[in-house]
Protein backbone atom coordinates (compact mmCIF):
# COMPACT_ATOMS: atom_id res chain seq x y z
CA UNK A 1 0.00 0.00 0.00
CA UNK A 2 1.48 3.33 -1.10
CA UNK A 3 0.94 6.41 1.02
CA UNK A 4 1.40 9.72 -0.79
CA UNK A 5 0.54 13.21 0.39
CA UNK A 6 -1.67 15.27 -1.90
CA UNK A 7 -1.69 19.01 -2.51
CA UNK A 8 -4.35 19.53 0.16
CA UNK A 9 -2.11 18.04 2.86
CA UNK A 10 -4.02 14.77 3.12
CA UNK A 11 -2.59 11.37 2.30
CA UNK A 12 -3.92 9.11 -0.42
CA UNK A 13 -3.90 5.32 -0.29
CA UNK A 14 -2.88 3.59 -3.51
CA UNK A 15 -3.06 -0.23 -3.58
CA UNK A 16 -0.04 -1.74 -5.34
CA UNK A 17 -1.35 -5.31 -5.39
CA UNK A 18 -4.53 -7.34 -5.52
CA UNK A 19 -5.58 -9.96 -3.00
CA UNK A 20 -4.55 -13.31 -4.45
CA UNK A 21 -7.38 -15.31 -2.94
CA UNK A 22 -10.45 -17.13 -4.11
CA UNK A 23 -12.52 -14.19 -2.92
CA UNK A 24 -10.98 -11.99 -5.61
CA UNK A 25 -13.17 -12.48 -8.67
CA UNK A 26 -10.28 -11.99 -11.11
CA UNK A 27 -8.31 -14.78 -9.40
CA UNK A 28 -11.39 -17.00 -9.24
CA UNK A 29 -12.02 -16.45 -12.94
CA UNK A 30 -8.40 -17.32 -13.78
CA UNK A 31 -8.72 -20.59 -11.90
CA UNK A 32 -12.02 -21.49 -13.56
CA UNK A 33 -10.43 -21.00 -17.00
CA UNK A 34 -7.46 -23.16 -16.02
CA UNK A 35 -9.76 -25.92 -14.71
CA UNK A 36 -12.84 -25.91 -16.96
CA UNK A 37 -15.80 -27.97 -15.87
CA UNK A 38 -14.74 -28.13 -12.21
CA UNK A 39 -17.64 -26.52 -10.38
CA UNK A 40 -15.89 -26.37 -7.02
CA UNK A 41 -12.43 -25.24 -8.08
CA UNK A 42 -13.36 -22.16 -6.02
CA UNK A 43 -15.97 -22.67 -3.33
CA UNK A 44 -16.90 -20.13 -0.66
CA UNK A 45 -13.96 -17.99 -1.73
CA UNK A 46 -11.45 -20.82 -1.20
CA UNK A 47 -9.48 -23.17 -3.45
CA UNK A 48 -11.48 -26.43 -3.54
CA UNK A 49 -13.34 -24.99 -0.56
CA UNK A 50 -10.28 -25.23 1.70
CA UNK A 51 -7.34 -22.90 1.05
CA UNK A 52 -7.90 -19.14 0.81
CA UNK A 53 -4.67 -18.04 -0.98
CA UNK A 54 -4.70 -18.86 -4.68
CA UNK A 55 -0.92 -18.40 -5.01
CA UNK A 56 1.69 -19.86 -2.68
CA UNK A 57 5.16 -21.43 -2.62
CA UNK A 58 3.97 -24.32 -0.45
CA UNK A 59 0.54 -25.87 0.04
CA UNK A 60 1.52 -28.92 -2.02
CA UNK A 61 -1.78 -30.53 -0.99
CA UNK A 62 -3.29 -28.43 -3.79
CA UNK A 63 -0.47 -29.19 -6.26
CA UNK A 64 0.33 -32.90 -6.13
CA UNK A 65 -1.66 -35.48 -8.09
CA UNK A 66 -4.23 -37.70 -6.43
CA UNK A 67 -2.03 -40.80 -6.84
CA UNK A 68 0.97 -39.04 -5.33
CA UNK A 69 -1.04 -37.98 -2.32
CA UNK A 70 -2.42 -41.49 -1.80
CA UNK A 71 1.15 -42.82 -1.82
CA UNK A 72 2.25 -40.17 0.68
CA UNK A 73 -0.71 -41.02 2.90
CA UNK A 74 -0.02 -44.76 2.89
CA UNK A 75 3.76 -44.54 3.34
CA UNK A 76 4.28 -41.31 5.29
CA UNK A 77 1.00 -40.77 7.21
CA UNK A 78 -0.04 -37.92 4.89
CA UNK A 79 -3.43 -36.28 4.60
CA UNK A 80 -6.37 -37.79 2.76
CA UNK A 81 -6.59 -36.20 -0.71
CA UNK A 82 -9.58 -33.97 -1.40
CA UNK A 83 -12.38 -35.69 -3.28
CA UNK A 84 -12.53 -32.56 -5.46
CA UNK A 85 -8.93 -33.01 -6.66
CA UNK A 86 -9.00 -33.63 -10.44
CA UNK A 87 -6.50 -31.52 -12.40
CA UNK A 88 -3.79 -30.19 -10.06
CA UNK A 89 -1.95 -27.96 -9.56
CA UNK A 90 -4.61 -25.51 -8.38
CA UNK A 91 -2.23 -23.19 -6.55
CA UNK A 92 0.67 -21.45 -8.29
CA UNK A 93 3.74 -19.53 -7.13
CA UNK A 94 3.77 -17.39 -10.30
CA UNK A 95 3.81 -13.74 -9.19
CA UNK A 96 1.94 -10.76 -10.60
CA UNK A 97 4.58 -8.13 -11.37
CA UNK A 98 3.82 -4.43 -11.62
CA UNK A 99 5.99 -1.32 -11.48
CA UNK A 100 5.27 1.84 -9.49
CA UNK A 101 7.62 4.76 -8.93
CA UNK A 102 8.07 5.51 -5.22
CA UNK A 103 9.35 8.93 -4.20
CA UNK A 104 10.50 8.80 -0.55
CA UNK A 105 12.25 12.15 -0.98
CA UNK A 106 8.77 13.65 -1.36
CA UNK A 107 7.38 11.82 1.66
CA UNK A 108 6.06 8.62 0.06
CA UNK A 109 5.89 5.58 2.32
CA UNK A 110 5.11 1.93 1.70
CA UNK A 111 3.26 -0.50 3.95
CA UNK A 112 3.84 -4.20 3.29
CA UNK A 113 1.59 -6.55 5.24
CA UNK A 114 -0.30 -9.80 4.76
CA UNK A 115 -4.01 -10.33 5.28
CA UNK A 116 -3.96 -10.17 9.08
CA UNK A 117 -3.68 -6.39 8.99
CA UNK A 118 -6.09 -5.75 6.13
CA UNK A 119 -8.75 -7.91 7.76
CA UNK A 120 -8.85 -5.39 10.61
CA UNK A 121 -8.15 -2.04 8.92
CA UNK A 122 -9.13 -0.53 5.57
CA UNK A 123 -6.54 0.75 3.11
CA UNK A 124 -7.35 4.34 4.01
CA UNK A 125 -7.17 3.68 7.74
CA UNK A 126 -3.71 2.12 7.42
CA UNK A 127 -2.36 5.02 5.37
CA UNK A 128 -4.10 7.59 7.57
CA UNK A 129 -2.70 6.04 10.73
CA UNK A 130 0.86 6.03 9.38
CA UNK A 131 0.40 9.54 8.00
CA UNK A 132 -0.78 10.82 11.37
CA UNK A 133 2.11 9.05 13.09
CA UNK A 134 4.58 10.72 10.74
CA UNK A 135 2.98 14.14 11.23
CA UNK A 136 3.17 13.78 15.01
CA UNK A 137 6.81 12.70 14.81
CA UNK A 138 7.65 15.71 12.68
CA UNK A 139 5.78 18.14 14.93
CA UNK A 140 7.52 16.79 18.03
CA UNK A 141 10.97 17.16 16.49
CA UNK A 142 10.30 20.85 15.90
CA UNK A 143 9.14 21.88 19.37
CA UNK A 144 11.02 19.24 21.37
CA UNK A 145 7.88 18.12 23.21
CA UNK A 146 6.67 14.54 23.60
CA UNK A 147 4.41 13.65 20.69
CA UNK A 148 2.64 10.58 22.06
CA UNK A 149 -0.69 10.96 23.83
CA UNK A 150 -1.45 14.33 22.25
CA UNK A 151 -3.55 13.15 19.33
CA UNK A 152 -6.98 13.76 20.83
CA UNK A 153 -6.38 16.99 22.64
CA UNK A 154 -7.78 20.23 21.21
CA UNK A 155 -8.53 21.20 17.64
CA UNK A 156 -11.68 20.41 15.73
CA UNK A 157 -9.98 17.95 13.36
CA UNK A 158 -7.43 16.62 15.83
CA UNK A 159 -8.97 13.17 15.94
CA UNK A 160 -9.54 12.72 12.21
CA UNK A 161 -7.22 10.65 10.06
CA UNK A 162 -5.50 12.87 7.45
CA UNK A 163 -6.42 10.68 4.48
CA UNK A 164 -8.62 10.96 1.43
CA UNK A 165 -11.68 8.71 1.32
CA UNK A 166 -11.57 6.16 -1.50
CA UNK A 167 -14.28 6.28 -4.14
CA UNK A 168 -13.81 2.65 -5.21
CA UNK A 169 -11.58 -0.37 -4.59
CA UNK A 170 -10.89 -3.03 -7.22
CA UNK A 171 -8.15 -4.82 -5.29
CA UNK A 172 -10.37 -7.55 -3.90
CA UNK A 173 -10.11 -6.30 -0.32
CA UNK A 174 -13.12 -7.36 1.70
CA UNK A 175 -14.80 -5.35 4.41
CA UNK A 176 -12.66 -5.60 7.57
CA UNK A 177 -13.64 -8.30 10.05
CA UNK A 178 -14.08 -5.76 12.84
CA UNK A 179 -16.85 -4.08 10.80
CA UNK A 180 -18.44 -7.10 9.13
CA UNK A 181 -18.48 -9.45 12.12
CA UNK A 182 -18.01 -7.27 15.20
CA UNK A 183 -19.81 -4.10 14.11
CA UNK A 184 -16.96 -1.85 15.32
CA UNK A 185 -17.44 1.32 13.27
CA UNK A 186 -16.54 4.06 15.73
CA UNK A 187 -15.27 7.45 14.60
CA UNK A 188 -11.52 7.91 14.24
CA UNK A 189 -11.34 9.99 17.43
CA UNK A 190 -13.17 7.29 19.39
CA UNK A 191 -11.23 4.30 18.08
CA UNK A 192 -7.66 5.18 17.15
CA UNK A 193 -4.77 6.17 19.37
CA UNK A 194 -1.20 7.30 18.79
CA UNK A 195 1.13 6.30 21.61
CA UNK A 196 3.84 4.09 20.10
CA UNK A 197 7.28 5.16 18.92
CA UNK A 198 7.38 2.33 16.38
CA UNK A 199 5.14 2.71 13.32
CA UNK A 200 4.48 -1.02 12.89
CA UNK A 201 3.55 -1.40 16.58
CA UNK A 202 1.30 1.63 16.16
CA UNK A 203 -0.56 -0.13 13.33
CA UNK A 204 -0.88 -3.42 15.20
CA UNK A 205 -2.22 -1.68 18.32
CA UNK A 206 -4.92 0.08 16.32
CA UNK A 207 -5.75 -3.08 14.38
CA UNK A 208 -6.36 -4.97 17.62
CA UNK A 209 -8.42 -2.36 19.43
CA UNK A 210 -6.72 1.01 19.49
CA UNK A 211 -8.30 3.18 22.16
CA UNK A 212 -10.49 0.34 23.36
CA UNK A 213 -8.21 -1.10 26.03
CA UNK A 214 -10.65 -3.86 26.95
CA UNK A 215 -10.72 -5.20 23.38
CA UNK A 216 -6.95 -4.82 23.00
CA UNK A 217 -6.24 -6.74 26.21
CA UNK A 218 -8.80 -9.41 25.37
CA UNK A 219 -7.34 -10.05 21.92
CA UNK A 220 -3.76 -10.13 23.24
CA UNK A 221 -4.54 -12.61 26.02
CA UNK A 222 -6.70 -15.11 24.14
CA UNK A 223 -5.08 -18.57 24.39
CA UNK A 224 -4.43 -20.91 21.50
CA UNK A 225 -6.28 -22.26 19.52
CA UNK A 226 -8.99 -19.61 20.00
CA UNK A 227 -6.55 -16.77 19.32
CA UNK A 228 -6.24 -17.77 15.67
CA UNK A 229 -9.83 -16.71 15.04
CA UNK A 230 -9.41 -13.25 16.52
CA UNK A 231 -5.73 -12.33 16.66
CA UNK A 232 -4.18 -13.08 13.31
CA UNK A 233 -1.34 -10.56 13.10
CA UNK A 234 1.73 -12.52 14.08
CA UNK A 235 4.46 -14.61 12.51
CA UNK A 236 4.79 -18.38 12.06
CA UNK A 237 6.84 -20.33 9.48
CA UNK A 238 3.78 -21.20 7.38
CA UNK A 239 1.67 -18.08 7.88
CA UNK A 240 3.79 -14.91 8.17
CA UNK A 241 1.55 -12.14 9.47
CA UNK A 242 4.27 -9.56 9.84
CA UNK A 243 4.07 -5.86 9.12
CA UNK A 244 7.13 -4.37 7.44
CA UNK A 245 7.59 -0.62 7.27
CA UNK A 246 9.93 1.43 5.09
Amino acid sequence: MLGRRGGNGKWTATPLSEDQTGSNESEAERMRKEHPGEEYVVRNGRVLGGLEPSRAFGDAFYKWSYDTQLKIKSQFFGRTPSTLLKTPPYVTAEPVITTTRIEPEKGDFLVMATDGLWEMLTNEEVVGLVGKWLDDQKAASKDGKPWFGSWFGGGKDQGMLPVETATNDSTGQRQPVRIKQWGVTAKDSERFVCEDRNAATHLVRNALGGKNQDMLCALLTLPSPYSRRYRYIYSTPNHPKCIYMN
